[in-house]
């Protein structure tokens, strides 16, 4: 690599790093302010062992992914488990730049060979689709729950559930007709250049697995999200916990989060689900913005180390 390859790409990765954690500062800022008085919990033994334990479920959520990627994406390019695991690590910290975390898969993408990138792509969105397909699936069955309980539901609550299903339905069409979605993409003039030589199936033997995965993957949420609650001692029935956690993520999946205020607009969603009093909605306020650290700031900060030390082959016809 020539000195100017190399300067290029240390700029490069010292404005990711720039951006990626000055906005995860203002991002903690809005959340926490000056006020320290929500980490109280802290001195209380149990619940540093129950937040070591929230910890601990990182790399199983995060190497939960990493398998789902490598499966995935094993029809264009085989990837080791680990290296599928440092790719995803890596998007986890470009992720940041982009609402909705839509730029996760601008570093992903680079530690496959340049001419496979473009697929890639699509298949990051393909599977990100899995995900949440099964994160719609449960958020509406918690909301019809939620429903069937209290016999309330206004317009908006029958808007939410019409728009997820519109997309649940749409997710499904990408999904099984991934061949198709091929054919219709590399069709346009500015991917063109970029069509594989065969297109890549998604068999179903492969996208049951898929979406499997995606279920632990769920689930691990779900536990981290329960540690956190009996962290704080924050106390509320099994069954409403869970339909409650069921809408929230939901909700955190399908509505936009604007960069920088994020962690503001989790702990509103938080505060309208579960519907708790003034005193448990400071704690609820504390347990979402703590799912966001444990599962987005530590793994960014990781994910940086990796984008620093891997050389990427930048200058591709397709980059």
């Amino acid at each position: 690599m020539s000195q100017r390859k190399k300067i290029l790409a240390y700029t490069i990765k010292l404005s990711v790093g720039v951006l990626c954690f000055g906005i995860i500062y203002f991002r903690m800022r809005s959340a926490f302010g000056n006020n320290a008085s929500v980490f109280g919990f802290l001195n209380d033994p149990v619940s540093l062992w129950l937040l070591a334990a929230c910890c601990l479920f990182m790399p199983v959520n995060w190497g939960i992914e990493a398998y789902k990627w490598r499966l995935i994406t094993k029809g264009v390019e085989p990837i080791g488990f680990w290296r599928a695991y440092g790719s995803v690590m890596a998007g986890v910290c470009t992720g940041n730049l982009a609402p909705g975390r839509s730029t996760e898969f601008v570093a992903k993408i680079l530690f496959f060979k340049p001419e496979n990138r473009a697929l890639i792509s699509v298949l990051h969105f393909v599977n990100g689709m899995l995900q949440l397909s099964v994160t719609i699936v449960i958020g509406v069955l918690a909301f019809m729950v939620r429903i069937g309980d209290t016999g309330q539901a206004g317009p908006m609550i029958y808007g939410i559930l019409l728009f997820s299903g519109l997309l649940l339905l749409l997710f499904l069409l990408v999904i099984f007709r991934f061949r198709a979605l091929q054919s219709w993409l590399f069709s346009l003039k500015w991917l063109r250049p970029y069509k594989p030589e065969e297109p890549v199936e998604l068999p179903l033997r492969r996208l049951l697995m898929l979406f499997v995965c995606s279920v632990w993957r769920y689930t691990v949420f779900v536990i981290q999200f329960f540690l956190l609650f009996a962290c704080l001692q924050v106390e509320t029935p099994m069954s409403s916990f869970l339909c409650s956690v069921g809408i929230y993520f939901m909700l955190t999946s399908i509505v936009p989060m604007i960069s920088i205020i994020e962690p503001a607009i989790r702990a509103a969603i938080a505060l309208f689900v579960f519907n708790m009093s003034d005193e448990e909605s400071v704690k609820l306020v504390t347990i979402s913005t703590l799912l966001w650290l444990i599962n987005i700031v530590l793994p960014s900060l990781i994910g940086y180390i990796i984008i620093l030390k891997e050389k990427f082959v930048i200058k591709t016809k397709f980059t």
